[in-house]
C-alpha cells in the first residue's frame, strides 16, 4: 500500500511539474536585407513612380508584450500597411507607453500617418530628368536652352568627343611603340 501511494504521489507530482512549466514564446518579424541584395551583384534599372498620398491622417494603436520598442514600431508599421492596404507611411508619428512588472513588459504604441501607394511605375528615361527640378527653376542661373541641353545632351557632340579621344589614343600609342 505504501509503495502504491508513493508511486501515485510521484506520478501526480511529475504530471503537475510537466504541465505547469509551459514556456510560450511567440515572435513574428518581416524584413528584407538591402545589403544582401547589393552584395549579390544584382543590377537594377532605375524606376520612376508616382506617389499617391491619402488626404486623411490615420491613427492606429496596438499593445505588445515582452518586445523592444524598436520591434513594436516595426510591428505597428506592418499592421498599418496591412490595414490601409498601402505601400508606405508618410510622416509617421509614434507615441508609446510602457509598463513593466517582474515577469511582463507591455508597450502600447500609437502610430499616426498618411497612407501612400505607388502608382504608374515605369522605367526611367532621359526625359524624366526634367521632373527633378520644379517648373521655372533654372539651376545655377541656366537659361531655358541650357537646361534643355542638360536634359537632352547633344549626341553628335558626344560622339565627336569620343572619336577625338580614340584618335588621340591611337596617335599616342603609335608614338610609344619602339
Amino acid at each position: 500500500m505504501r509503495k502504491f501511494l508513493f508511486q501515485t504521489t510521484t506520478l501526480f507530482a511529475t504530471m503537475v511539474a510537466i504541465t505547469s512549466c509551459k514556456t510560450v514564446i511567440k515572435s513574428h518579424t518581416a524584413d528584407y536585407d538591402l545589403m544582401y541584395i547589393s552584395k549579390q551583384g544584382i543590377l537594377q534599372k532605375p524606376l520612376i513612380t508616382d506617389l499617391e498620398v491619402g488626404n486623411k491622417r490615420v491613427t492606429i494603436s496596438q499593445s505588445y508584450s515582452n518586445i523592444s520598442l524598436t520591434e513594436a514600431k516595426e510591428n505597428i508599421m506592418g499592421e498599418f500597411i496591412k490595414q490601409q492596404t498601402c505601400d508606405l507611411i508618410v510622416q509617421p508619428y509614434f507615441t508609446s507607453n510602457s509598463t513593466a512588472t517582474d515577469t511582463k513588459t507591455t508597450i502600447t504604441i500609437t502610430l499616426t500617418g498618411y497612407p501612400a501607394s505607388y502608382k504608374n511605375i515605369r522605367n526611367f528615361e532621359s526625359k524624366d530628368t526634367a521632373l527633378f527640378f520644379p517648373r521655372g527653376f533654372h539651376p545655377m542661373g541656366a537659361t531655358k536652352s541650357n537646361l534643355d541641353k542638360l536634359v537632352k545632351p547633344d549626341i553628335a557632340a558626344t560622339e565627336k568627343k569620343q572619336g577625338n579621344a580614340l584618335l588621340g589614343g591611337k596617335l599616342l600609342g603609335g608614338l610609344l611603340k619602339p
